[in-house]
């Protein structure tokens, strides 16, 4: 069940909560991102690239970080129908929403994004 069609889920977001209509916005956006990875994913698996070593490891690159987008989305489009899209999954505080709106599907707020990359 879509949480637009479940009322009793009060969805919260940085700037508020968030009304159907901003849920409905946001996984428009969602679906649309992900339709775009899926298709690029469709296109390398149907046209193998025939690439020098550094093209082809390129290529293995970005198959994969269309991979990963897939999967952050579909887990943002998860957080959306559990009435938690907005949160930070580490530290819990909301995400802010220049952040939600150029990467609706990131998981972590700025902070905690910044301190797992300087930790990898």
């Amino acid at each position: 069940m879509s949480l637009s069609a479940n009322p009793l889920v009060a969805l919260r977001h940085p700037r508020g909560e968030l009304t159907t209509t901003d849920v409905d916005a946001v996984r428009f956006e969602l679906l649309a991102r992900r339709a775009e990875h899926t298709a690029r994913l469709q296109r390398a698996h149907n046209h193998p690239a025939t690439l020098d070593d550094d093209g082809l490891a390129f290529e293995r690159f970005s198959i994969d970080r269309a991979r990963d987008a897939v999967v952050d989305i579909d887990a943002a489009i998860a957080r959306l129908d559990e009435g938690t899209y907005g949160s930070c999954e580490r530290c819990r505080r909301p995400i802010a929403p220049e952040r939600l709106e150029a990467i609706p599907h990131t998981r972590h707020c700025i902070t905690c994004a910044e301190s797992a990359a300087l930790s990898t």
